[in-house]
């Protein structure tokens, strides 16, 4: 039962977080606090995974690329509004935004009751999902898109010391990524959701060029345009990767579908983090356009077969 199971998953990390918000009260030192957050990370590809299967449940399948798109816009919301009110929230007490996160893990699992009887039951196996070329092709794009997209969300600070600035103009560069996300995610929105093989061809192009202008922009202006860039592709494409996992994976695999997509989100962050403690920031946004720009020709190769596959759900 996914909805069963990702309500284990959310008051699961809902008591981790506490444990984690009693210790930082307590002042335990780093040592212990670092595990511990880290721990609650350990849920969050199938806690994504199971949301995603439940709506497949709920939602129509003809109107479910919109759904997707809004449920991507809105996960920007939450990451533009996230940090204003956690610092808010950080100026009374320190411990206040993490005791505030452990209610927003419990909360959904309580509404979670009310969604389970009203969604399709869904078959799930515990096997392991068989991915074809064309599931593998989004992956690694996916993984790519995130490359470029962790350039600003990591690297943000970086990119104001870069240009001189004081390490709080990282807000511009994180300010403009998300609110250009926000702007994309409307529009695919508006669009209906479904923006084709074509369109991410083109949104592919855009985000490498955009990551190009991060690289070798000559002033923070021209960097927040790259950011800007970058913004405007992330939600139209994780639309399209979720709603081509959703065609590529049969029903009782479709939830490590949707698992392996976010996986492959996360490699994209890590390997960008880690090129970032090594590699200066504007060369590891080269990096990530590169590498767009490969799975780029990757897709214009497989053009053909990927339509058809994307197309009929039958790869």
């Amino acid at each position: 039962d996914p909805a069963r199971f990702l309500r284990t998953l959310l008051l699961g990390r809902a008591v981790t977080l506490l444990v984690l918000t009693v210790a930082a009260a307590a002042g335990l030192a780093p040592a212990v606090l670092v595990p511990v957050a880290a721990l609650t990370g350990v849920a969050n590809a199938s806690i994504v995974a199971s949301y995603r299967l439940l709506l497949s449940g709920i939602v129509p399948s003809r109107q479910l690329p919109r759904a997707v798109a809004v449920g991507a816009t809105a996960n920007e919301l939450v990451f533009v509004v996230g940090p204003v009110i956690a610092a808010v929230l950080g100026i009374l007490t320190s411990v206040l935004p993490l005791a505030v996160m452990t209610l927003a893990s419990a909360l959904p699992a309580l509404l979670l009751a009310r969604v389970a009887t009203t969604a399709r039951p869904t078959l799930v196996t515990r096997k392991g999902a068989r991915w074809s070329a064309a599931m593998a092709i989004w992956l690694v794009c996916y993984s790519t898109s995130a490359m470029a997209v962790a350039v600003v969300e990591v690297g943000a600070v970086a990119l104001a010391l870069r240009y001189g600035l004081a390490p709080t103009a990282a807000v511009v560069f994180t300010l403009s990524l998300c609110l250009a996300s926000v702007s994309g995610g409307a529009a695919v929105i508006r669009a209906g959701g479904d923006i084709g093989l074509t369109g991410v061809l083109g949104l592919l192009a855009a985000s490498a060029v955009g990551a190009v202008g991060i690289g070798l922009a000559p002033n923070p202006w021209f960097a927040a345009a790259g950011c800007l860039v970058v913004g405007l592709c992330l939600a139209p494409l994780g639309t399209f990767y979720s709603v081509a996992t959703e065609r590529l994976t049969p029903e009782s695999s479709r939830a490590q579908g949707f698992s392996a997509l976010r996986t492959a989100q996360g490699l994209g962050v890590i390997a960008t983090s880690l090129l970032l403690t090594v590699v200066r920031v504007g060369h590891v946004a080269l990096v990530a356009a590169g590498l767009e720009l490969a799975a780029l020709t990757l897709v214009l190769l497989c053009r053909g077969y990927l339509r058809t596959a994307v197309t009929t759900g039958r790869p």
